[in-house]
Formats: structure tokens, sequence, C-alpha cells
């Protein structure tokens, strides 16, 4: 008769969870390589450059010129600009800020602090005609796919 340890390590269950073990660590291993990675200077280099492309409509662009620090908390982007037909309107320099990547998974940005050198801003940004027209709608922010919290916030310079 055969014992009931024999049963068990002889089953297939040990294989499948054998394997599937080593396919969520091949998972994981990949996920924290890739956060690894995307906190190099080539991989802050592909998120701004990612950001860029996604930011930019034929009406605007939005461009970020790059990431200083740690994506993970304390971030400096050292050059904004918002630019739309006519060229550049707005620039933001040096824009520092602290921030919690843990909140994402709850879909939230929770910026505990935000400081901005120096806003620059040339002129107001043209309008599309069809946007600019009164409508009898009362005024709405747009839907966001999170909420988003800045606890705290400095402009240390605004020139108009």
């Amino acid at each position: 008769m055969a014992s009931v340890k024999n049963i068990i390590t002889s089953l297939p269950w040990r294989r499948i969870s054998i394997a599937a073990g080593t396919i969520l660590l091949l998972f994981v291993g990949v996920a924290v390589a890739g956060l690894l990675y995307i906190d190099t200077n080539t991989g802050r280099n592909q998120l701004a450059a990612l950001l860029n492309e996604n930011f930019k409509t034929p009406e605007r662009t939005i461009h970020i010129s790059g990431f200083e620090g740690s994506l993970y908390s304390a971030l400096t982007i050292p050059l904004v600009t918002v630019a739309d037909q006519q060229g550049v309107w707005l620039e933001a320099n040096n824009t520092k800020l602290r921030w919690s990547l843990v909140a994402l998974i709850s879909k939230r940005l929770d910026i505990s602090s935000l400081e901005i050198e120096k806003v620059k801003i040339d002129r107001t940004p043209i309008s599309n005609d069809e946007k600019s027209k009164p409508t009898n709608e009362p005024f709405s922010l747009p839907s966001l796919p999170m909420d988003i919290e800045i606890s705290n916030y400095t402009i240390n310079e605004i020139k108009v």
C-alpha cells in the first residue's frame, strides 16, 4: 500500500504548482526590472518621449524636457513648455515634485509638494473657434482617469 506522502508527491499538482510559482516569479522579476530600468537615464528619456508623444494634439503640444532625480519620490523636470500653432506660450522652469507611487494603484496622483521655480506666460493661447463659442452649459472640469491631490504648491516667480 502506497503511503499518503508518495501519493501527494506523485500527483501532477506538484508540477503544476512549481510551474505556476516559476511563472509568477518570472512576472514579478520582469516588473521589478522594468521599474528599475525606468529610473535610469535611458528609461527617464524614453518615458519623457512617450509622454511628449501622448500629450501632442493638432492644437496643442506639451513638451517635457526630461526628468532628474528619482521617478518614485523626488522628481525634477527642468523645463515644461506648452505650445499652440503660433509657438510656445507657456514655460515652467525647474518643476520639483514629491509624490507617491503607491497611490497610483488606487488611481490617485498624490503630490505632497509641488514647487515651480519660474512660470513664464508669453501670451494667451490660441483657442479653437468651435470651443470658444459661448454655450449655455455650465462650466465643468474634464473628467480624468484618476483623482489628483496636491497638498502643497509653490510658484516662486510668475512672469507675464
